[in-house]
């Protein structure tokens, strides 16, 4: 594959940088040089970095890099970062969810959602998640951190799960609005193939972060959790119904979750 350039950018957000990059390195046999100057926070809070200057080259010229992994290019050394690999049936310790985002705390599960809207984040969304995901794989933090949920008596924390929101991670994609579960409708937002796999990577990050095996009452959807940990929740059946295989049942796409993250992990 032939050297190409791409062009600086600033004030982008982390979880799109991360996935920018990743986009990037999917070409087998590719590696990108990058170099960042250091964030600025945004009034969200996230930090938004500046990209100065980037190349996709390919392993042979990576080669040329220093041992400490950094390559001299002209102000400062770029990272080299190798292309991940494949995303299914190969276990994986690269990360999609920033450090900064999985505070220092202890969390009991992850509980998995659609938001039952459009493909973009709400001010609502952000509120009740803890990370979301759109249409294109970008992650979304919430309002609330992780760390905030760690206790909920004060009421500020975020509430994605009906009485299940002490230690628990609410993960989220942004998409299902209208959809019926009987008989099955995706409504105008369907989950997309590309939400679903990166919630996987999300979730599997989330696990080792916080030290969670998945099992029926650590991974779950929130259509799971009346049943596997018998906490009433007035019919919600989300994530449990995926538009391109709309044959399985909830409890074969609560086996395909954990077992995703399993293969992962």
């Amino acid at each position: 594959m032939p050297i190409q350039e791409f062009e600086p950018f600033t004030d982008i957000p982390e979880s799109e940088l991360l996935q920018y990059i990743a986009d990037l390195t999917r070409e087998p046999n590719v590696v990108v040089v990058r170099q960042f100057q250091q964030p600025e926070e945004s009034q969200s809070g996230e930090a938004l970095w500046t990209v100065i200057a980037g190349r996709i080259i390919t392993e042979a010229e990576a080669a040329g890099t220093t041992s400490s992994g950094g390559r001299q290019t002209g102000s400062g050394t770029a990272d080299v970062t190798p292309s991940p690999p494949p995303t299914t049936g190969t276990a994986s310790t690269s990360s999609v969810v920033p450090e900064s985002w999985m505070p220092s705390c202890s969390m009991d599960r992850v509980i998995c959602h659609w938001t039952a809207g459009e493909y973009k984040a709400s001010d609502h969304d952000r509120d009740s998640y803890h990370i979301l995901i759109e249409d294109n794989g970008r992650l979304v933090p919430g309002t609330h951190t992780i760390k905030d949920n760690v206790s909920t008596a004060d009421n500020k924390y975020a509430a994605h799960t009906k009485g299940t929101n002490t230690r628990s991670i609410g993960v989220s994609v942004c998409c299902m609005s209208g959809a019926k579960s009987n008989p099955f409708n995706a409504g105008s937002y369907p989950m997309t193939k590309r939400q679903w796999d990166m919630m996987i990577d999300v979730v599997c990050d989330l696990c080792r972060r916080y030290n969670i095996t998945p099992q029926p009452h650590t991974v779950l959807g929130h259509g799971e959790v009346e049943k596997n940990i018998g906490n009433p929740q007035d019919g919600k059946w989300d994530p449990m119904k995926l538009p391109w295989e709309p044959d399985l049942t909830f409890a074969e796409v609560g086996q395909l979750l954990r077992e995703s993250v399993r293969a992962k992990l």
